[in-house]
């Protein structure tokens, strides 16, 4: 804590002007001076905080900056494992058994009920053509057959893409 010697130097002074007849210039000069001492004492006070919170404010600065080094190279580190994994399950992907994913795709593209969709529309389209085979109409018979046969044709190819994905 800053001493005063203002204060001490007034108290002094007031105590021997009653013995001395009153205050002389002399004696506020000497106040003067009490009171610029007691300035660069306290200015002195103040520069030494400034400069500790400088430093601390340096410090906390300096502890900030290495938290977000750290930080930065920890997202670095982070990101690239992140990378390689995607990196090496693309690969393990492009290196896997092509028929197999083939299958696969097929399994879930063909699922039980496009089956029984795909029956019934073929087999809609077999009683169709079939009745339409037995009145007997003479001028459609070439065209209707020709059809059936289509007809025919596609079902065999999905009864064998049926049979495929079984194996």
């Amino acid at each position: 804590m800053v001493s005063s010697h203002f204060d001490e130097t007034a108290q002094h002074l007031l105590r021997n002007s009653e013995v001395n007849g009153g205050l002389k210039l002399r004696d506020v000069f000497d106040l003067v001076v009490a009171g610029h001492d007691d300035s660069i004492e306290a200015a002195s006070v103040l520069a030494d905080k400034v400069e500790q919170a400088a430093l601390l404010r340096k410090s906390e600065l300096d502890e900030l900056h290495e938290w977000q080094k750290n930080q930065a190279s920890r997202c670095a580190d982070e990101h690239r494992k992140l990378f390689e994994e995607e990196i090496a399950s693309v690969v393990s992907f492009s290196n896997h058994d092509r028929e197999q994913y083939d299958r696969g795709v097929r399994r879930r593209f063909m699922s039980s009920t496009t089956r029984y969709v795909v029956i019934f529309i073929v087999t809609v389209l077999l009683a169709s053509l079939a009745y339409a085979f037995l009145v007997r109409h003479e001028d459609l018979q070439a065209d209707l057959a020709t059809g059936l046969s289509s007809t025919i044709a596609v079902m065999m190819l999905i009864w064998a893409m049926l049979r495929k994905d079984k194996s």
